[in-house]
């Protein structure tokens, strides 16, 4: 394995060695990228996020991360999203408190609490941009922030919103939302048009015409077969900054030594197979083949 799979082992290591796993990236689709400190390295299927870290997906990008709660944090393409904090503090229950913060910087978010999340209680505050701010205990939630405005859509649950010099409110009604134009104070609390949500909704959940990579998946897909170490590092490192988890093997092969830069995380032979089309328009990389596990 070349330096810069080495490097991503090293990520995860390094979150082994700080932090408490309380959010991992379960499904993604690439480009997306994880941010720690000096580092920005590709997102990985089942790599652990740390508070302080920020995740950022790229066009047609989708990452969806699952915190420790089982709750689900789900980000649109060309996204980016911070977690500031996030931890298990004693509030004198058998089970603690997850506290922290969940913002999103840019792009389309959706968060939502599962059926094992009632184990759990939280304190979470959500920023979307500068300007939108909501304590969430258990809800369901999309969010957005972009050049135009700031905004929240409750989907179920109730929320307390706010934005600078304006009061707190509370939004108990499902499917209304929140809205703060750029340089502009807040809209009422109104009714979220069903064409909106028609098309909110699904800019955060996978593409469905395009496997995802799986916290799990154990098929891996062959992108490249090259004769030395430094060939495949150099394809590794190139495919890594646009923001597919690549790693390389050496493989024993009739024709001698090969290295090969796989792309891993598929759950089925056939995901990884109609993958290579992909690989194909986006990376200009052909005949890419299946490595069965």
């Amino acid at each position: 394995m070349q330096a810069f799979a080495c490097a991503v082992l090293l990520l995860a290591g390094d979150v082994r060695a700080q932090a408490p796993e309380l959010a991992r990236a379960m499904l993604l689709q690439p480009p997306a990228w994880v941010e720690r400190g000096d580092s920005r390295l590709p997102l990985y299927p089942g790599a652990a996020i740390l508070p302080g870290d920020r995740v950022v997906t790229g066009l047609n990008g989708r990452v969806q991360l699952e915190l420790e709660d089982s709750s689900t944090i789900k980000l649109g393409e060309s996204a980016q999203f911070e977690l500031p904090a996030l931890e298990v503090v004693d509030d004198g229950s058998e089970t603690g408190l997850l506290k922290g913060a969940l913002k999103i910087l840019k792009g389309a978010f959706r968060y939502t609490t599962g059926a094992f999340s009632e184990l759990r209680k939280r304190e979470l505050d959500v920023y979307a941009g500068p300007t939108v701010t909501a304590g969430i205990r258990g809800t369901d939630i999309f969010a957005k922030s972009d050049d135009s405005q700031d905004l929240l859509c409750l989907l179920e649950g109730t929320v307390q919103v706010s934005s600078p010099d304006a009061p707190l409110q509370t939004m108990d009604q499902p499917n209304t939302f929140y809205v703060v134009p750029r340089g502009q104070p807040p809209r009422p609390i109104g009714p979220t048009p069903p064409q909106k949500l028609a098309t909110w909704l699904p800019s955060t959940e996978m593409r469905p015409q395009e496997p995802a990579l799986k916290s799990g998946g154990r098929f891996r897909l062959v992108l490249l077969s090259v004769g030395t170490e430094e060939q495949a590092a150099g394809e590794a490192g190139r495919l890594g900054a646009l923001g597919y988890p690549v790693e390389t093997l050496a493989s024993q092969t009739p024709a001698g030594l090969r290295h090969r830069v796989l792309l891993g995380g598929f759950a089925s032979y056939g995901d990884a197979l109609q993958y290579r089309q992909l690989a194909a328009q986006r990376l200009k990389i052909k005949g890419a083949w299946v490595m069965r596990p």
